[in-house]
């Protein structure tokens, strides 16, 4: 029924949106009001710059927020004081379990992932509920536990150049991998 009948209102809000202006443009041009195309054009444009300006400010402003820092490393200290008293230094898996630990807690790549695949399993759970299917409610917890090892399991790709270093190490690679799966 919207496709066959489409609203007066809607088409007027399609219209005055910045998505819209584009086609406005092009009608105007059809009209023979160039003046009204190029003035509609250079305001999307304008729309344009102000935006890439506003983005780079709050890029940088993100960059710098020490008081963000600080705040999250009240909680991550308590969580690698824990860490440094479970984990045994005496062994060299014991070593490369800890560094794997902290690796995870300081390096906000790594927790993003995390939380990319903890909402996957929420939004899953709730489209799942949401639509009344039953049957694929008791699969919630598999999501979750399969997106968030997707996004994870890349545990060398995070390294980069820090990799020669265990490469080159006689006899380190087996302790390596095995530290990291138990961390």
């Amino acid at each position: 029924m919207f496709v066959e009948e489409p609203s007066p209102a809607i088409s007027l809000a399609a219209r005055i949106l910045p998505s819209g202006w584009a086609m406005v443009a092009i009608e105007a041009v059809n009209r023979s009001h160039y003046f009204l195309a190029v003035g509609v054009l250079c305001g999307l444009a304008l729309l344009c710059g102000l935006l890439l300006m506003t983005w780079a400010r709050l890029l940088s402003g993100s960059t710098k927020n020490e008081a963000r820092i600080n705040r999250y490393s009240r909680n991550k200290s308590l969580f690698l004081t824990w860490a440094n008293i479970l984990t045994p230094k005496t062994s060299k898996i014991g070593v490369v379990v800890l560094k794997e630990l902290k690796t995870w807690m300081r390096d906000p790549q790594r927790g993003r992932l995390l939380r990319m695949g903890l909402w996957t399993g929420l939004f899953y759970g709730l489209f799942v509920s949401l639509s009344d299917v039953t049957l694929l409610m008791p699969w919630v917890g598999v999501v979750l536990v399969m997106f968030t090892c997707m996004f994870s399991n890349n545990l060398y790709g995070f390294d980069g150049g820090a990799l020669w270093m265990t490469i080159t190490t006689p006899g380190a690679e087996r302790n390596d991998v095995r530290g990291r799966q138990i961390a």
